[in-house]
């Protein structure tokens, strides 16, 4: 895989075209039921109250290829530390992932940005497709550098403390573009990086760092899938089937995918679960191996790993998408301190695993817990 291109440099670039928006000044431009003009609670048909976006913001990209939707949660002023959420292929900023994050966020008075990424949600590009990893991966770094640019700052004008958040695809990108700031801040010495300075590490929640063999065809109808997907990247055929009732909210919503992936994304997803991270990783290793004996080696996409503030991986014990030996191979990889470095399993906890029940409370009081420790410090 080839390196991601330089985060932040080019998240500058685009940062600066970028709508403006102030938080003093807010219209209320989208909300999580999709309705142009809704208050910061909604209730359900359960009588419920939802907790629904307050700004919308967009994300344009350097070469003009793809414009990203940014949902805002809090409109308050103040200068809260930000949580920065990449959803699941197929996803969006309408998810009960998403509504519980909001629920914890505002609770403990953190503010929550959601991107939607290319092809999903209210974002540009056809429907739940994305067939480049190191796209994806880019287009995250640009979203990082976006809301921490445009997020109330301290009156000292000081960094807001980020931590980056993701769940499944979202949350194998959010590694690489962890990876990717942390290297970046460590050798930045021009105040390029500045608005990222309050970096405090990253979140991942069931990460797409592995397949179960059992989900995968044979070779032979890989093979001839893979091929298809160069000729008709956004057709489903033989790909698995996307059924978003499961955690869409509310119910009602459009924003989510319906149907069989297409085939261009099962291809990228399935390269990246079975052969990217593992050759990254190995790549990492080397280079480690070789910085040791003082040798040159190659940039890989992994070498800020070990620059990471701090890392939660979050966990389902009943995850029967990515297997829990995948995620416990990248954490012993990873060449963080033990304190730097949580893996928490979930009982009874699957690969939707922030979506409702036991295992949700059980996810989001870990990470609230843990969230709490890095703004701490970082404040």
């Amino acid at each position: 895989m080839p390196s991601s291109p330089p985060i932040p440099a080019a998240a500058a670039a685009a940062a600066s075209s970028a709508p403006q928006f102030l938080y003093s000044n807010l219209a209320f431009s989208g909300s999580s039921s999709g309705s142009d003009s809704l208050p910061g609670q909604s209730p359900t048909s359960e009588g419920e109250s939802l907790v629904t976006s307050c700004a919308r913001s967009k994300v344009e990209c350097q070469d003009s290829s793809a414009t990203l939707n940014v949902e805002w949660f809090s409109k308050e002023e103040a200068a809260w530390p930000l949580l920065a959420y990449c959803h699941g292929v197929c996803e969006s900023a309408e998810t009960w992932t998403v509504q519980n994050l909001a629920r914890m966020c505002r609770k403990n008075q953190w503010r929550l940005a959601v991107l939607e990424l290319e092809g999903h949600g209210l974002s540009s590009g056809t429907r739940s497709l994305c067939s480049s990893f190191p796209r994806v991966v880019s287009h995250v770094g640009l979203f990082c550098h976006h809301v921490a640019t445009l997020a109330p700052k301290p009156k000292d004008d000081g960094p807001i403390p980020l931590v980056l958040a993701g769940s499944s695809m979202g949350g194998v990108a959010a590694l690489y573009a962890a990876a990717a700031m942390a290297k970046s801040l460590s050798i930045n010495d021009n105040g390029s990086d500045a608005a990222l300075a309050g970096f405090a590490g990253c979140a991942l929640i069931c990460p797409a760092v592995g397949v179960a063999p059992e989900v995968v065809p044979p070779p032979p109808i890989v093979m001839a899938l893979s091929a298809l997907a160069w000729v008709a990247p956004s057709v489903g055929l033989m790909t698995p089937v996307e059924d978003p009732s499961i955690y869409a909210c509310p119910h009602t919503s459009t924003r989510n995918f319906v149907g069989q992936w297409p085939l261009a994304t099962s291809k990228m997803l399935l390269d990246v679960t079975s052969k990217t991270v593992q050759q990254d990783l190995a790549a990492y290793e080397q280079a480690k191996a070789k910085a040791t004996d003082g040798s040159q080696h190659r940039s890989t996409p992994l070498d800020g790993m070990a620059m990471i503030p701090s890392m939660l991986v979050l966990a389902g014990e009943k995850d029967h998408v990515v297997p829990m030996t995948s995620i416990e191979d990248v954490i012993q990889k990873i060449d963080l301190p033990q304190d730097r470095k949580i893996l928490c399993t979930i009982k009874k906890g699957d690969h939707y695993l922030l979506v409702k029940g036991k295992p949700m409370e059980e996810g989001i009081s870990q990470l609230a817990a843990w969230l709490e420790g890095r703004f701490a410090r970082e404040n």
